[in-house]
């Protein structure tokens, strides 16, 4: 069985809200329409944030994925966050693209700096 391509987004009813990695992809599920994506580390740090919701996570915690890194070196922590702000920026135009709905969600509810952070106006129920 092929994986969906990126651009065919499927309705589906009653389905809870999903964001889940799947090998080399991404199952994407918001609103009822599901889109699969190919992995990326933006993918991965969105993930991060909405399985942390509401938390602040530094930019070296998601950089690293390893939430020991040391925050100190002010040089270290900028790159962190360009790189970081960047690659989700980019997950952001993805999935915007293939899943409008859900990208607009989460470019409302995705905060991004030295500290980065996913809340939602209206908490969202997610299966990662």
């Amino acid at each position: 069985m092929a994986p969906l391509q990126q651009s065919q987004g499927i309705k589906s009813r009653g389905r809870a809200n999903v964001f889940r990695r799947e090998g080399h992809y991404w199952t994407l599920s918001y609103g009822g329409t599901i889109v699969r994506l190919k992995d990326s580390k933006g993918l991965r740090d969105i993930a991060r944030l909405i399985e942390r919701a509401g938390s602040r996570l530094h930019v070296l915690e998601l950089a690293f994925l390893n939430g020991a890194a040391n925050t100190s070196d002010p040089e270290r922590v900028e790159r962190a966050r360009v790189a970081v702000t960047m690659r989700i920026h980019n997950a952001l135009r993805r999935i915007t693209k293939e899943h409008h709905a859900l990208g607009t969600h989460l470019s409302h509810a995705v905060k991004t700096g030295a500290f980065c952070r996913y809340q939602p106006e209206i908490p969202v129920k997610w299966k990662l």
